[in-house]
């Protein structure tokens, strides 16, 4: 019964020395994690969202670079030089775009609120792998 008495006490006692060792190294490590949130809050002041849109086209404006969507809000939609435009599955330029087209694509929205397209599709949805039915099973003979 000593044999394991002894051992299980010094074990215990070393257990209850290294505990406030292990959260002294804790209390200081955290300091040094709380200046690298710093820069991530300031960093979000200037960070961008992209998230996709989809809607009815309700003005183009070409000389602007710009297109409307339809809605309670209506939204302005910037164009630039990167921007990927498609129209019916093919490359295509804001002057394709026409008053009530569906529209859909990805955009970025800045720190000021400005929606900056990064690809947008004019007119219905591309149907994936064509539009032929499946094949029917072949009857068991």
């Amino acid at each position: 019964m000593k044999r394991i008495a002894i051992p299980a006490a010094i074990a215990a006692l070393l257990c209850l020395a290294l505990t406030p060792a292990t959260l002294h190294a804790k209390a200081k490590a955290q300091p040094s994690a709380a200046p690298s949130a710093a820069p991530s809050a300031s960093a979000s002041v200037a960070k961008e969202s992209t998230y996709p849109f989809h809607g009815k086209v309700s003005a183009v404006d070409v000389k602007a670079s710009t297109f409307t969507l339809e809605g309670k809000t209506p939204r302005v939609f910037n164009v630039t030089a990167t921007t990927k435009i498609m129209k019916n599955g093919a490359v295509a330029t804001l002057k394709d775009a026409v008053v009530g087209d569906d529209c859909g694509g990805k955009v970025t929205k800045d720190a000021t609120g400005k929606l900056t397209a990064l690809s947008v599709r004019f007119g219905p949805k591309p149907v994936k792998g064509g539009a032929s039915p499946a094949p029917s099973p072949s009857p068991k003979k």
